[in-house]
């Protein structure tokens, strides 16, 4: 009869502290025999035990059925590898710590494992990460280049709180204050500093003015220290800086407190009658002035945090507000002379300052009472501004002065229409000669015989000397005009007449 062999697996890896391994068969005649290369690992069951195997090692195992003739005999075979278990021993050792150490590097006997655990930061502890605390275990895990066999091994750590070594905040402190105790969350350490015992009394005269740094070290196993800024002023000096001295009534003088210390309550007198009475670390004030007065004394009496006093005043004055005002002479001026005096009413003023637009000469003027040339050949109404000063306080005023255009006539004596280019034409002139709305002009030329040669109803335009029924050259002699007009302003009609001598 036959035999069969058949070991399910063909490999198996195992670790070198695996306590044993059973070799499964499948469809195998029973009874056949095991044996291993090299041989000693493996019983008469199949049965292997990696203990007495050496760890990198591959053993071959064969499962051996022998039948009557070597024909029916039969074998089958599974590798067994030993694997060596990782190392992962940890260097480190057990440590206590002070939250405020720096980060400790954890070292192994075989690197390129990782680490897990409380406060396990980049391959290192971090107390302050970890926090008060502990023990921690700490994991370090080798899983090796097959990852088959891996080890873990652990370290414990503690993490301790320093003492409390806060100092309460203290001070600012007058020159000449007392002793002052200063306050700790926890007792037993030792001050150091300019001005303070070992026990924390801190003297402001010994330490002198200035910012002194006071230390408080808590020693043992965790020490510990803080350390606070201690300012020692001078004796303050109360000071009232105002916005400004002087004002106009009614005004709001703003009185800033400059004072070299913070306050803790302060007194005003505003020097009116009035007081006020403030509790702030800023003692700065407003007051209202609704009379005009000169040197009023304004005084603030100071009582600093630091237990320091002080006093001081300030000197000001509440000035009447100016008031702007003048007149101007002639009313209208005209065009033909434009020229107008100007009076200065303000009051309560010591400084001005006029402005009379660019057509004036001079246009702006700091004299109490200018006079003013105005260029305005066709008449104007020009805004007149005076703007009246004190020191503090100005006004100003604009009022609109009337230059009237006038109404002139001219007609001159001589002309001479030769063909020069120079005096051809005779004609009335005159400023505003004009009719836009009359039908009443009309200007006339008489010869001796008083025979009209030229006329016309048409403003501007001119005798040329011909006589105009024949447009031949009158003589040369004296002719006689007459002139019909209407006042451009007025309305008013008149005529004028005269005598012209023509020339060749």
């Amino acid at each position: 009869k036959a035999m069969t062999a058949n070991i399910v697996q063909t490999s198996v890896s195992l670790c070198e502290d695996t306590t044993t391994y059973q070799i499964q068969l499948t469809g195998s005649t029973p009874g056949g025999a095991w044996i291993s290369v090299p041989g000693g690992v493996v019983n008469a069951t199949g049965l292997f035990d990696p203990s007495l195997a050496t760890a990198g090692t591959t053993y071959k195992v064969y499962y051996v059925a022998a039948g009557a003739m070597l024909s029916c005999s039969a074998v089958d075979s599974v590798d067994i590898t030993v694997i060596a278990r990782e190392d992962a021993s940890i260097v480190t050792v057990d440590q206590t710590f002070c939250m405020n150490d720096p980060i400790v590097t954890l070292n192994t006997v075989n690197p390129g494992g990782s680490w897990s655990g409380v406060g396990v930061i980049k391959g290192g502890f971090d107390p302050t990460l970890a926090g008060v605390g502990g023990p921690y275990t700490i994991n370090y895990t080798l899983n090796g280049i097959s990852g088959q066999c891996p080890d873990v091994q652990q370290i414990q750590m503690a993490v301790m709180a320093p003492i409390d070594a806060n100092i309460v905040a203290a001070g600012p402190f007058c020159e000449n204050s007392s002793s002052y105790q200063l306050q700790v969350n926890v007792l037993g350490g030792v001050f150091f500093g300019p001005g303070v015992t070992a026990t924390g009394s801190f003297d402001p005269a010994k330490a002198g003015a200035g910012t002194h740094w006071i230390k408080y070290w808590q020693t043992g196993f965790c020490p510990s220290s803080d350390s606070i800024q201690i300012i020692v002023d001078s004796i303050p000096t109360a000071v009232i800086a105002p916005v400004f001295l002087k004002g106009c009534a009614p005004v709001v003088f703003i009185f800033a407190d400059s004072s070299t210390a913070d306050v803790a309550t302060a007194h005003w007198d505003f020097g009116d009658g009035t007081t006020w009475d403030v509790q702030s670390l800023d003692a700065s004030a407003s007051h209202l002035y609704t009379t005009a007065a000169q040197n009023i004394v304004v005084s603030l009496d100071v009582v600093f945090m630091n237990g320091c006093s002080a006093k001081t005043s300030q000197t000001i004055d509440v000035l009447e507000v100016p008031k702007a005002d003048f007149t101007f002479d002639p009313i209208p001026a005209t065009s033909d002379d434009p020229r107008i005096f100007f009076t200065n009413k303000s009051s309560n003023a010591s400084e001005y300052l006029w402005n009379f637009g660019n057509t004036a000469d001079p246009d702006s003027s700091i004299d109490t009472d200018p006079k003013v040339l105005f260029d305005a050949p066709d008449g104007d109404t020009v805004s007149v501004t005076l703007i009246a000063k004190n020191e503090m306080c100005s006004d100003q005023i604009t009022k609109d002065v009337y230059i009237k255009d006038v109404f002139t006539l001219f007609v001159p004596n001589a002309f001479s229409p030769n063909g020069d280019g120079v005096n051809e034409m005779f004609l009335p002139y005159g400023k505003n000669l004009k009719c836009d709305i009359c039908n009443n002009y009309e200007f006339l030329i008489f010869d001796r015989w008083g025979e009209v040669i030229f006329k016309s109803k048409t403003v501007g335009e001119a005798w040329n000397g011909k006589r105009a029924n024949t447009m031949r050259d009158a003589e040369i002699d004296v002719y006689v005009w007459k002139l019909y007009y209407t006042n451009y302003f007025t309305g008013e009609t008149g005529n004028k007449a005269g005598h012209v001598t023509l020339l060749r």
